[in-house]
Order: structure tokens, then sequence, then C-alpha cells
């Protein structure tokens, strides 16, 4: 396998890599248009990472800003298929050293659900583990939302997600991420 650094030049196979991962974890994922947006806006400080099997195809795909000496991953992932193969820590791996090579001294690996195997993973890689404060304002007498793919009402529409094709998923996606994300 092989990892690719690029802008706009990437886009297609980022979003390819992204979009089909997040649908194999009954996710919806933003749309081409999104990524294409932050890499016209961010220009320099954003770059895709592409990771390609042996036969060049999409195994997965993050994408990274970096702002002084920080990167942060924004998304990240690799598909289901070639997880056992290491395709995540080869891709982590590249960025950390490309990271080293351009002397950032920072890598955050962004947010994860406590206790989930995306923290798991990321687990492996960090020195320390900095909790996120949300913070919410709540109408009287309402609890604070669970939106998230543990939550049990979310189950049958994950499960449903994850069967439908991928021309409806990469069209529909991007209006259902919107009121989520």
């Amino acid at each position: 396998m092989t990892v690719r650094f690029g802008n706009l030049e990437l886009l297609d196979d980022a979003y390819k890599g992204l979009s089909l991962s997040m649908h194999e974890l009954g996710s919806p994922y933003h749309s081409k248009t999104y990524l294409r947006k932050m890499a016209e806006n961010l220009g320099e400080t954003l770059e895709f990472a592409v990771l390609y099997d042996a036969g060049e195809k999409v195994a997965g795909s993050g994408v990274f800003i970096t702002q002084g000496d920080t990167i942060s991953n924004l998304h990240a992932n690799v598909l289901k298929e070639k997880r056992s193969s290491y395709a995540g820590e080869l891709l982590y791996w590249s960025v950390i050293e490309r990271s080293i090579s351009r002397k950032d001294s920072i890598f955050d690996l962004g947010r994860s659900l406590i206790g989930s195997g995306n923290e798991a993973f990321k687990l492996k890689w960090i020195e320390r583990k900095l909790p996120l404060a949300y913070w919410y304002w709540l109408s009287p007498n309402q609890n604070l939302p669970s939106i998230n793919q543990r939550n049990p009402k979310f189950q049958v529409a994950i499960a449903i997600w994850k069967r439908l094709p991928a021309f409806i998923v990469n069209n529909i996606g991007t209006y259902i991420i919107r009121g989520l994300a």
C-alpha cells in the first residue's frame, strides 16, 4: 500500500475513500463540494492523504489541516476490508512522518466517541488524551441530546444505511449529515 498527499488533484480519491468508509460504518458523509470548498478556501493548510492498495485502488483517505506547528485530523478512515492489513496504521504513520519532515510538533488525532473503536485505534498513537467540553443551551425540561451511533434509536437507520447503494447514500447523505454534524 502507498499513501499520496495533495490537494485538489486528490479530491476525487479522497472523497471516494471517506464516503465509502463512512457508508460501511452506517453514517452519511459530507458532499464532494464540501471537501472542494474546504480545499479551495484553506489552500496549502489543507491536505488530503489517500491510501492506495497494491492494485492502485483507493483503500482509505483523510483530511488534515495544518495551523502553525499543529496538524489536525479532520476526517480519516480506511475501508473495512483493509483494516486487518494495518491500512489505518500506515495512513496515520505516513501523516506523522510527513509532519515531522515539516517540523510540525503536534498531531491532533481529532475527536472520537469515548469507548468507540475509533478511540481505541487513536489511543495507540497518543501521548495524552484531552476531553472536549461541549456546551449546550437546553430549553426548560429538555434532556441533553444523544446524537451518536450508540443511541438505540439510530440502530435501524444505521443498518438500513449500510445496505443502501452508494449512489443513493452519496446523494442524500449530504443533507442528512447537516443535521448531525
